[in-house]
């Protein structure tokens, strides 16, 4: 099966819309822990220190990070380094008795460095390579253009 250019294209414009952009990271915190209570969705601008607003300052209990690497702060403007997370999430900061030093302890955010959206890479790669059918090289040209930084999520 062979695709032409444009439909490669439309594919990618579809692509991009449903699955955002190529690098961006994704951050989301919870209240409580499990991902229960009030929860925020994040996209910080890569190296971006975040502030949370002063209902989110020292709430968080449970976080997810999707397509990037972001560490979590003590105090404001990202003094203090508590941790960083990888492409990771974490039920119950703090252990699962939210006993810990970090439950309810973070007020700012930073992102250094996203990665590739996976499920952009997915399609990307898929559309690609479908047309180089057994070329190494055209599907090896295919991960370099669908990730061009080359730093794909795990």
């Amino acid at each position: 099966m062979q695709f032409s250019t444009s439909t490669l294209l439309s594919l990618g414009t579809v692509v991009s819309t449903l699955v955002g952009s190529v690098y961006a990271t994704n951050v989301v915190i919870c209240e409580h822990r499990d991902f229960g209570g009030a929860c925020l969705n994040i996209t910080p601008k890569v190296n971006e220190c975040i502030n949370l607003s002063s209902w989110w300052n020292d709430k968080l209990s449970s976080y997810k990070v999707q397509d990037g690497s972001c560490d979590f702060f003590r105090h404001a403007n990202c003094v203090e380094h508590l941790w960083n997370a990888d492409n990771r999430d974490d039920a119950a900061v703090g252990g699962p008795l939210g006993l810990g030093d970090h439950n309810d302890a973070v007020s700012s955010i930073r992102c250094p460095r996203s990665c590739c959206n996976s499920a952009y890479y997915a399609v990307c790669a898929f559309g690609c390579s479908t047309k180089c059918r057994a070329d190494q090289g055209c599907q090896m040209r295919c991960a370099q253009d669908c990730c061009p930084e080359g730093v794909r999520c795990q």
